[in-house]
Formats: structure tokens, C-alpha cells, sequence
């Protein structure tokens, strides 16, 4: 089962760059600050910087979520999120890894009586309900502050801080992606022996092909549908964002990418009054926060049973 788990940890990479990686770096493309080639650049320089330097700190994610489980069994729950990430990425929906692993995990567990680390779980939880209330309310800090002290500023020393602090902040957010979902990915992807495609090449190059291939529709969802973004709505919304994940990624804990830099696009938008958000589309973004682990543990259960 090792080689096919290669094969689907390459898939899932892929998939989570055009998904979840869209959904960070496309703040960028919504302030209209910089091209879709510039945006890549920096989301792709980030992430494998921060897989290369931070990834490690996810290793013992998997020990922890589904302790006791065979490796066949971590390949099937992988099987399934792929299947979830490819419907999610075809709707142009961002999905979290973590939730839709986890609830995966569990249901194969109940199928099986697998033992399951009931306070590492209550952990993993617990980040799905903080990281989006954290984030939001950081964003919406961080826009009042910026209103605050760059108010008397011209419009010229405004648009070049901002500028600057996209690029920075944008990076930043790229950067705790790569060190926790991915990181998180190459933990759960097993090694081939004798090969010389570590866990951690798959994952890279996985990545990399689905930034190229899937993300232009979920740059547009987040970066722009949910409302017309300028600079400081997006510098606050990737500073709340990447500030929350580099937090969760400290614990260990796989933390919702799609949750923490969402959150901090509506918090950015709320500190700014935005007349013209797009509530159906944030709606969505919200109602797949609670649908994922529900599919996940639903799916899981069913294929467990099916192959128990």
C-alpha cells in the first residue's frame, strides 16, 4: 500500500494547491496590487520554504489523530479526502485538510474500534472553532490600526506600505501553509523504500503542479466574490490569517488554512463597513466548514465498513 499512498499523497498535494493555497494568496489578486504570475511566484517561494524549514513540526499529527491504525487504513481515509478535495476544487470551494482527515479518520475508527487520541481530537476541534473567531477579529484589529495611523498620510506613502505589506504578509501566509498543511500531508504520506522520492519531494511537487492547474477558481471565490478588496483590507486579512496558523503550527496541530485566512477577509471587510459584501458566497464558505467533517466522517464510516 506504500506505492499507492505515494501515488494519493501527490494527488492531495496537488489538489490542496489549487485549493487551499488559492484561497490564501488570492487576497493579492483581489486588491488588484500585483498579477497572477507575481501571486504565484510568492505563493510557491513561501510554501516550500515553509515545508522545508517548518514541516517537520506535523510529523507526530498523524500518530496523535488515528493512533493505531494500519497504513492500509491511512491510505483509504487519504483516498476519500482526495475524492472530497476534487468535488470541492470542481465547485470552486475551499476545503480544509484537517477536517475532512479527521472526520475521515474517525469514521473509519468507529468501523474498526480503532483507539483514537481523545484530547489531541478535543485539540483539532477546538482549532476548527478558535482559529475563525481568532482570525476574524485580528483582521478587524489590524484594519482599525491601520486606519488609525496611516490616516493622515497621502495617498502615494499609503499605496507603497500597503503594496509592501502584501507582499510580506502574502508570503507570510504562504509560508505557514507550507509548514502546516503540507507539512501535515508529508507526515501522512508513507516512504517508499528504496525509492529516492521522499514524502516531502512528493508533497513539493504535487503542490506545485496544482498551484499551476487548479487555482484560478478559488483565487476569484476568496479574493474577490466575497467583496471588492483594497490594500489594507487585504494586508489585515493575511496578517490575521498567517498569524493564526503559525500559532496552531507551534502546537503541532493541522489548523484550517480555508478557515483562518476566510475568517480574516470577512473580519477586514466588517472593520471596513463594506456595503457590497457577498453574503451567499461567504455563506458558503461557512456552511462548508460544518458539511466537511460531517462528508468526511460519513464517507469513512461507509468505506470502513465496506472493507473491514
Amino acid at each position: 500500500m506504500a506505492l499507492e499512498g505515494m501515488v494519493l499523497g501527490l494527488i492531495l498535494s496537488a489538489l490542496v494547491g489549487g485549493n487551499n493555497l488559492s484561497a490564501c494568496v488570492g487576497t493579492i489578486l483581489g486588491a488588484r496590487i500585483v498579477s497572477r504570475k507575481t501571486a504565484l511566484t510568492i505563493a510557491l517561494a513561501g510554501a516550500l520554504l515553509g515545508l522545508m524549514f517548518e514541516g517537520d513540526k506535523l510529523q507526530h499529527a498523524r500518530l496523535n489523530l488515528v493512533p493505531g491504525f494500519a497504513e492500509g487504513f491511512v491510505t483509504v481515509a487519504f483516498a476519500i479526502v482526495v475524492l472530497l478535495f476534487f468535488v470541492a476544487t470542481l465547485v470552486r470551494l475551499p476545503m480544509s485538510l484537517s477536517q475532512s482527515l479527521a472526520g475521515t479518520a474517525l469514521g473509519i475508527g468507529l468501523v474498526l474500534g480503532a483507539s483514537v487520541d481523545l484530547t489531541y481530537l478535543s485539540l483539532l476541534v477546538g482549532s476548527w472553532i478558535i482559529t475563525p473567531f481568532l482570525a476574524f477579529f485580528l483582521s478587524r484589529a489590524a484594519t482599525h490600526l491601520f486606519k488609525t495611523y496611516t490616516n493622515n498620510a497621502n495617498i502615494w506613502t499609503k499605496q507603497s506600505l500597503f503594496r509592501g505589506g502584501l507582499i510580506l504578509t502574502s508570503f507570510s501566509t504562504s509560508y505557514v501553509l507550507g509548514a502546516n498543511t503540507l507539512g501535515f500531508i508529508a507526515a501522512l504520506t508513507p516512504d517508499l523504500e528504496g525509492s529516492i522520492l521522499s514524502p516531502l519531494l512528493i508533497v513539493a511537487l504535487g503542490y506545485v503542479l496544482g498551484v499551476l492547474s487548479f487555482g484560478r477558481g478559488v483565487f476569484r471565490r476568496v479574493g474577490e466574490e466575497i467583496y471588492e478588496m483594497d490594500s489594507s483590507s487585504s494586508v489585515s486579512a493575511q496578517l490575521g490569517g498567517a498569524t493564526v496558523i503559525e500559532l496552531f503550527t507551534q502546537l503541532g496541530v493541522p489548523v484550517s488554512v480555508t478557515q483562518a485566512v476566510s475568517s480574516g477577509i470577512l473580519g477586514a471587510g466588517v472593520a471596513k463597513r463594506i456595503s457590497m459584501m457577498n453574503y451567499r458566497v461567504a455563506f458558503l464558505i461557512v456552511l462548508e466548514w460544518v458539511i466537511t467533517p460531517l462528508v468526511g466522517l460519513i464517507a469513512g464510516f461507509g468505506v470502513g465498513y465496506l472493507v473491514a
